[in-house]
């Protein structure tokens, strides 16, 4: 039998050489068996080693083979590490194994062995052995797997008479670790065979004892009973399913649970394999490997080796010469060129560096800020409760500075792709596991994993608990414990992609440059993101394989984040189906699109980032102080070292969970806490075909959060976060601000007053007054008076931000300086062009098509909208008004060809040059140079927008000076009918086949979408012609473009002029600050230069609700409401008009006057109320 893939599989006798038979599947859902095609297994599918024998073969997470042989009853582990610098196999003989059968589960990148009552860790790397605690009762029958459980991941064993017990990963050294669990209903001799996962099910099955002699003994046509069970964690107890009935003639007495994925076999055995853990409990990151590093480092903390880690990535050898540095690792491997050591910066799994000194308890322990509990500061779930408690929990207090929800969702899609701090969300709330974790003689203080948040409400259990484990990190010796980034920090959407390769493979589908989406029938009207056991990324032990899954694990927190994860895989998929259209048949192989297309999608985000939504986080100052605008030719600096800040992970970028609302309007309105990790109604919707809404779900998620208004920044965090984070599915809710705040005091992170010293280094006017007195009061109050122990997450949101910004000053100066440091010390940073010869930023034109799109192009691009704002993180708005999808900017995909192509041509020259001494790889990087080099010349796609080009760089399709007798010819000499027409590469010239006299001829004109100067230079539609800066005093300056009308009139050469001093009206320019009264839409504009933007504008703020309302005397009067003339004449404002007010005292029309009300502040007027009066009131 096998697991395969989360499947189970029977194979019904094997002989031992290359023959399987009868082969089944069981179906764990429907409790049945299903018949598959017979198999067959030659010679060259087994795995062979230096020892031979019979025993069965695993695969492990990181790629290395793990043999279990069998001889005369001594076993042995055999491991081969394809990492090794020399791979090959070694042994080791598994301890005490006369006289029973081990049972081996992979875990991680270790394993756990079971003989009899001995359990044993084994290392594969040095292939040797750590006793753990024995089993409480020994059985030559011990059958093993992994099992996430409610208190977490660990090993749960199946023995003969049914016995069950299991043992969390962490309490394995504890003989008390071990807890017997409900026991098999079924015959006293009962014998487990087989014992893992399939479908996220935990599955059992065996027989009697008895049953299996009698097979033995028996004729060919006897039958055995294979029964097998299912384990149902919420009613803890076995659920029987249908009795499986094998022929003895097609059993094997040594048939063995084959276990590995892909599956791997060698002849015979009766072992036990588990499918290798590929995440920890609920599955902390899609990160194989960096699962694997973090368990390392924990032996290295308890074996008290420091820094005796091996970086992932470690064996990867940079060499900017070869194409393949053209693109970015998935790991973030090799970005930095200077050295060993320095390839891996901001790569994943690295420790996060920091500006300010430590300030754990202890040294040499590391123990958080405060201690261990209980701590010196007060409760995180105090202050939580004190400072951050929304006053008006059904009344969100909305921003007053005209953001929409999409800078929280973007800074939260953003965080994503550049911070994840590894834990392992253990139940620390456990009655056995938390005194184990708080024992000194037990657990050494440098590895403790449980800091729980001291709390008093009975909604956290009885007793009170807030569960909360300490960040995976570091261990070292001395003071500087350090946590671990387990994404690459660059903006490299990984979170789309992975930071990881293991991660990046599943997700795509391997043709032609495309993710995987899911194959649900029902989700076809779109693209979907995949479920993880479509993408191959299941979780043994968890029932979470119809989860959705991208790049990032968080994908499902919430589901607009979901949807925008399935946004994301729908621009790479569109954008590697249109290079595919254009670039060369030599250049459409799946490695190519993939990493070309994810190089496009990695820009766009890096454009939206920097352009977008830095200025409105941090604002126009500090956008300039740390550099952050972009340009056509950036920098990059070698020596800066990208990776991510641990003020900035920790403290600064946590500031969007004040911008999180209680009820979202996307697929709603729908409450928060009622939707974590929720995504059937609310991202796929996979309803009965034909359903409007099947499959669009996440469509609707994108529409309406760039529609509704933001929360405010300030000190307020959400219900639905601070009172019922992630319950549901959790049992107890957590508290996401005390969460925060406990982090920061895990992390060593200092206090806040020495927090703003330490940052001055950076920005030098930072100080504590920034915010109000008020508040500090209150902060001081909360902190028992001592300002040296304030949270600097806490105080940091106190802070009052610049008119410009979202947050105050000190998060603006740690954030602009991470993204400083992202961006200068990222070689693939798309807009670099100098710093390096090997810098990688994208080409030309595909900068300057990528620099001209938004996040707003990127929606209508994969969703069914209409129109968005210009800028979608702000407000619809005078400056920011509603532009249709088919205004936007679309990506110039000839332009990018062209890019790709040359880069290709460059790199291809740079190998060649370095391939001598490899004349069949030389050979075929010629071939495919002198492919691209015809290509560039000839393909449509090749051409660059670049003003005049088709003037003075076209390339013509025909010979304009040539007749034909019969039909027209082009210069390859294919055949063309009369009226068939051609274009220009540039596609400003038409060239039409037409017959003159008899003979055929191609004439040249341009078309109606392209303009061209007196000098005689052609411009495409769209194109800048010139750029002239005239200055004065409104600053101005004029543009010459191109304006196409489409194919009804032709396009025409027109300027635009544009003024970063005045705003112009129909009154004409006026100077910065002026105010006037706009009736039409009953709002005051004023004149602005708004942070970000290239020209001054009118901002507008509306006054009145409606539409109609008039201007008198440079003053806004709202529509039904009067004014008094100077000469003390009573008018009204009616529909937009001004009329005189009267009042009508005729029968059954009694008027009343009311005097005395305010309307505005800077007027007083008065209201007339007429019962049968149109306006007068």
């Amino acid at each position: 039998m096998a697991y395969i893939g989360g499947k189970l599989i029977s194979y019904g006798g094997y002989d031992g050489k290359s023959h399987l038979r009868n082969t089944w599947e069981f179906i764990p859902r429907s409790n049945s068996w299903k018949e598959r095609e017979k198999d067959s297994m030659t010679s060259g599918e087994r795995e062979e080693s230096t020892t031979f024998g019979d025993g069965v073969v695993s695969l492990l997470s990181n790629g290395t083979k793990l043999a279990q042989f069998y001889s005369h009853y001594n076993w042995a582990v055999h491991s081969f590490n394809p990492a090794a610098p020399s791979p090959s196999w070694s042994s080791a003989r598994l301890p005490n194994t006369n006289d029973g059968l081990p049972c081996v589960v992979a875990v991680g990148h270790f394993n756990i062995i079971i003989v009899r009552e001995k359990v044993y860790k084994h290392h594969p790397t040095s292939n040797t052995y750590t006793q753990m605690a024995d089993l409480p009762t020994g059985s030559t029958f011990n059958r093993a797997s992994l099992l996430d459980r409610p208190t977490g991941t660990g090993i749960v064993v199946v023995q003969e008479q049914g016995r069950v017990y299991f043992c969390l990963l962490e309490m394995l050294e504890k003989p008390e670790g071990w807890t017997s669990m409900p026991s098999i209903p079924t015959v006293f001799n009962y014998v487990p065979k087989v014992v893992g996962l399939a479908e996220g099910y935990l599955m059992v099955f065996g027989h009697s004892r008895e049953t299996t002699v009698a097979a033995r003994k028996s004729d060919a046509e006897a039958t055995i009973a294979l029964v097998s069970f299912r384990w149902d964690e919420s009613n803890m107890m076995w659920i029987p399913a249908p009795t499986f009935e094998l022929n003895s003639s097609d059993l094997n007495y040594n048939y063995a649970p084959y276990t590995s994925a892909p599956m791997q076999l060698l002849p015979g055995g009766d072992g036990c394999f588990s499918t290798p853990l590929k995440g920890k409990s609920l599955n902390r990151q899609n990160v194989y490997t960096l699962d694997m590093l973090l368990e390392e480092l924990l032996e290295d903390c308890k074996l008290g080796n420091g820094f005796c880690y091996t970086p992932i990535g470690q064996e990867a050898v940079c060499d900017p010469l070869l194409c393949s540095d053209r693109y970015r690792r998935s790991d973030g491997v090799c970005n930095n060129l200077n050295s060993d050591h320095s390839k891996h910066w901001g790569a994943t799994g690295i420790a996060m560096r920091r500006f300010s000194a430590t300030a754990y308890e202890s040294v040499g322990t590391a123990a958080p800020r405060g201690g261990f509990n209980p701590s010196s500061l007060p409760s995180a779930r105090d202050i939580s409760t004190a400072l951050h408690k929304s006053i008006m929990p059904e009344d969100t207090t909305l921003t007053s500075k005209g953001l929409t929800l999409m800078t929280m969702q973007f800074a939260q899609f953003l965080d994503h792709d550049i911070t994840l701090t590894p834990e392992q969300e253990l139940d620390c709330c456990d009655e056995k596991f938390l005194p184990w974790d708080e024992n000194p003689k037990e657990t050494p203080l440098n590895v403790r994993r449980c800091f729980n948040i001291p709390v008093k409400e009975a909604m956290f259990g009885d007793p009170p608990c807030h569960s909360f484990t300490r960040s995976d990190a570091i261990c070292v010796d001395s003071n500087t414990r350090e946590q671990i980034n387990g994404l690459t920090a660059y903006v490299d959407g990984s979170n789309v992609y992975g930071s990881d390769h293991i991660t990046s493979v599943q997700l795509r589908k391997m043709s032609d440059g495309l993710l995987k989406i899911n194959s649900d029938p029902n989700l076809a009207s779109t693209q979907n993101l995949p479920t993880r056991l479509q993408a191959g990324l299941t979780i043994p032990g968890s029932a979470t394989d119809p989860d959705l899954v991208a790049g990032d694990v968080r994908v499902i927190e919430q589901p607009t984040l979901a949807s925008m994860h399935t946004m994301f895989l729908n621009e790479h998929n569109r954008i590697a189906k249109n290079l595919k259209d254009c670039l060369p048949e030599v250049l459409q192989t799946d490695a190519i699109l993939y990493e070309e297309t994810r190089k496009v999608v990695g820009a766009e985000l890096q454009n939206i980032v920097y352009d977008e939504f830095l200025p409105l986080v941090v604002g126009e100052d500090t956008i300039n102080m740390f550099n952050l605008k972009l340009s056509d030719d950036t920098e990059y600096k070698p020596n800066q070292d990208p990776s991510i800040l641990n003020e900035f992970a920790t403290i600064a970028y946590r500031f969007g969970h004040t911008l999180i609302p209680d009820i979202f309007q996307g697929n709603g309105p729908r409450s928060l806490k009622n939707h974590f990790f929720q995504f059937d109604n609310t991202v796929t919707c996979p309803f009965p075909t034909g359903s409007p809404n099947t499959g669009k779900c996440w469509m609707d998620e994108m529409k309406e959060v760039i529609n509704q208004q933001s929360p405010a920044s300030d000190v307020e965090i959400a219900d639905s976060v601070r009172e019922n984070l992630f319950s549901p599915p959790h049992a107890f809710p957590d508290d996401l601000m005390a969460r925060n705040l406990q982090r920061g005091r895990d992390h060593g992170i200092t206090d806040y007053l020495e927090l703003l010293e330490e940052a001055k280094k950076f920005c030098p006017n930072l100080t504590h007054q920034a915010i109000p007195q008020s508040r500090w009061n209150d902060i001081l109050a909360a902190y028992n008076n001592d300002a040296d122990i304030i949270d600097p997450f806490a105080a940091g949101l106190a802070e009052t931000p610049a008119n410009d910004a979202v947050v105050g000053p000190l998060f603006a100066c740690i954030i602009g300086e991470q993204f400083r440091r992202l961006k200068d010390g990222d070689r693939y940073f798309f807009t670099h062009t100098s710093g390096s010869e090997h810098v990688r930023g994208v080409g030309p034109h595909t900068k300057s098509s990528i620099r001209k799109r938004t996040l707003g192009d990127i929606i209508c691009d994969n969703t069914d909208v209409d129109e968005t704002q210009l800028e979608v993180m702000r407000q619809t708005s005078g400056t920011n008004p509603l532009q249709s999808c088919y205004d936007k900017n679309p990506l110039n995909f000839e332009c990018i060809v062209d890019d790709i192509i040359r880069d290709r041509i460059d790199c291809l020259r740079k190998e060649i040059e370095i391939s001598g001494d490899l004349p069949q790889n030389l050979e075929t990087l010629k071939a495919e140079l002198d492919e691209l080099e015809i290509a560039i010349d000839s393909s449509k796609c090749s051409y660059s927008p670049a003003p005049g080009n088709c003037a003075t760089k076209d390339w013509v399709p025909v010979d304009t000076d040539m007749e034909w007798k019969d039909q027209c010819q082009d210069i390859q000499g294919n055949l063309f009918q009369e009226a068939t027409s051609l274009l220009s590469c540039c596609g400003c010239f038409r060239y039409t086949c037409t017959s003159i006299h008899g003979h055929f001829s191609w004439v040249k004109t341009l078309v109606e979408q392209c303009c061209q100067t007196c000098d005689g230079e052609v411009y495409p539609g769209g194109s800048v012609i010139s750029v002239r800066e005239e200055g004065g005093q409104c600053g101005s300056t004029v543009t010459t473009e191109c304006i196409s009308y489409g194919a009804s009139q032709p396009a025409k050469i027109e300027n635009r002029v544009t003024h970063t001093e005045c705003c112009g009206d129909q009154t004409g320019l006026n100077s910065l600050g002026t105010i006037k009264p706009d009736p039409s839409t009953c709002s005051v504009k004023h004149c602005q230069h708004s942070p970000g933007r290239a020209e001054a504008a009118w901002v507008s703020n509306q006054q009145c609700g409606g539409c109609g309302c008039c201007e008198y005397n440079a003053t806004l009067v709202c529509d039904g409401h009067n004014i008094t003339t100077p000469g003390g004449e009573l008018l009204q404002c009616c529909e937009g008009k001004i009329i005189k007010s009267e009042v009508e005292n005729s029968p059954g029309n009694e008027a009343v006057l009311l005097t005395g009300k305010y309307f505005t502040s800077s007027y007083r007027g008065v209201e007339l109320w007429s019962p049968g009066g149109k306006c007068n009131r």
